[in-house]
């Protein structure tokens, strides 16, 4: 709703100016130029444009009221939102975006926090990129620092010559928000991490790139990322892990893949439990050459050892490598005989994030069963909210949104019917419905106004 009653929001030539990079800007907010991101708010619009691989700086500053800082795409008031930003940091109400742009147009919102606030504002935009802790002499270390807001940060390590790094990762960042990539010299992501962290673990090949990832508002410590080299004969160095016959696996896997050496059946085997038995990603994992033909091998021993014993039955008779489209079909064929779904996502879009990777990030999202399936009859049995049967869904990044049972310490999602309940602070929560399939995966989309 605009300010003046009227749900077309009435905007003219005037609202809309160009800025160059490397200018500064002086402006007002008025009645007439009203906000299309934050309504009931008026605002300001400038399209700049942006030659290739620029890293753009926008500082939105006020001496009266608590700005609030968008930027779009396109050349238009409607685009969608690439960035935005309230507080530039704790205790200051200015706001700053900061980001790695393509060759385009985009178009800055500068408007504020509060509805209906009028008063003067100055805008810098600026194309360099700021001076940011860098890695340690030698390249073996990085210490983020205390980082900002809409930060998007990238380094490599390396240690030159080395077969294996073991890789240790220490520090906080705003748990469940902000988050560190790491990446193996393939360019393969191997590992992320947010909140609390004290990781170490290793991967093969002598370089890795590191990058930290915040949202629009709350920051951490920071991180420092440091590697060692670690070569063949210094042995094994692979995680502890709790499976009854690991060693036995080590060997047998180290000889189907007729590998000269221990240490690259622990990272194989370490990949294996780490990342792909928990169903994630199979597809495109690989630290070797022909890692997927390597995968698939190890991958189907492993399954007939361990403790996913239903796994073991479903995979042919005699086969020593079963496909990934076999592997992966054995997902769906399992969750359909649990009858349940292995891994839930809900999406929270606002009007005007059209891209996928475009979610909610400040929204508390839960979901309660009002009805299970029957796994014999596929029919529904309502159970209502006196089921008791409800779970929190945790925010998985700007693609995933929300997810529930994303981890090998959650249970799986039961089948059936829930309300999905999705409270963002300053609004009315919004309620809708899913029906839970019995697959490994599913995602639901809630829109909200």
């Amino acid at each position: 709703m605009s300010l003046n009653g009227d749900d077309n929001i009435p905007q003219t030539e005037a609202c809309i100016y160009s800025v160059s990079l490397n200018e500064t800007l002086d402006g007002s907010w008025t009645s007439g130029c009203e906000s299309v991101h934050r309504p009931g708010s008026y605002a300001r619009y400038y399209t700049v444009s942006v030659p290739p691989l620029t890293y753009i700086n926008i500082d939105l500053e006020s001496d009266t009221q608590d700005t609030y800082l968008f930027l779009l795409e396109g050349d238009g008031m409607n685009g969608s939102v690439l960035s935005k930003n309230d507080d530039w940091e704790s205790g200051n109400t200015d706001s700053y975006i900061g980001k790695s742009l393509l060759s385009d147009t985009y178009t800055i919102e500068a408007t504020t926090f509060d509805n209906g606030a009028m008063g003067s504002f100055t805008l810098f935009v600026t194309d360099e990129r700021p001076v940011y802790p860098q890695p340690s002499d030698d390249g073996r270390s990085w210490t983020t620092g205390a980082y900002s807001n809409n930060e998007d940060r990238i380094e490599t390590l390396s240690v030159p010559g080395a077969d294996h790094l073991s890789v240790t990762v220490t520090g906080e960042t705003e748990r469940g928000y902000d988050y560190v990539y790491i990446y193996d010299n393939n360019d393969n992501c191997v590992e992320n991490f947010s909140g609390t962290i004290d990781e170490t673990f290793t991967l093969s090949g002598d370089s890795i790139t590191v990058r930290l990832i915040s949202d629009h508002s709350i920051t951490g410590e920071g991180v420092t990322v440091s590697v060692q080299g670690v070569s063949d004969e210094e042995g094994d160095f692979g995680t502890e892990t709790s499976h009854s016959d690991y060693n036995l696996g080590i060997d047998i896997v180290k000889t189907y893949l007729t590998l000269d050496d221990r240490t690259k059946a622990v990272a194989c085997l370490d990949l294996l439990q780490k990342e792909l038995l928990v169903l994630e990603f199979l597809d495109g994992f690989s630290r070797y050459s022909d890692g997927t033909e390597q995968v698939l091998y190890a991958l189907e021993f492993f399954l007939r050892h361990s403790s996913y014993v239903l796994f073991g039955d479903l995979l042919p008779e005699g086969s020593i490598v079963a496909t990934y489209q076999t592997i992966q079909g054995h997902y769906d064929e399992l969750a359909k005989f649990a009858g349940v779904c292995h891994e839930l996502y809900v999406k929270v879009q606002e009007p005007g994030m059209f891209s996928m990777w475009n979610n909610v990030d400040d929204a508390s999202v839960n979901i309660y069963q009002i009805a299970t399936r029957n796994k014999e009859t596929e029919e529904f049995e309502i159970t209502g909210l006196d089921s008791g049967v409800s779970y929190e869904g945790r925010f998985m990044g700007w693609y995933y949104g929300y997810g529930f049972s994303t981890s090998p310490t959650e249970d799986d999602i039961p089948s059936g019917i829930y309300i999905i309940e999705v409270n963002i602070d300053g609004r009315e929560p919004i309620l809708d419905t899913v029906i839970v399939p019995a697959e490994n995966d599913y995602s639901h989309t809630v829109y909200v106004d």
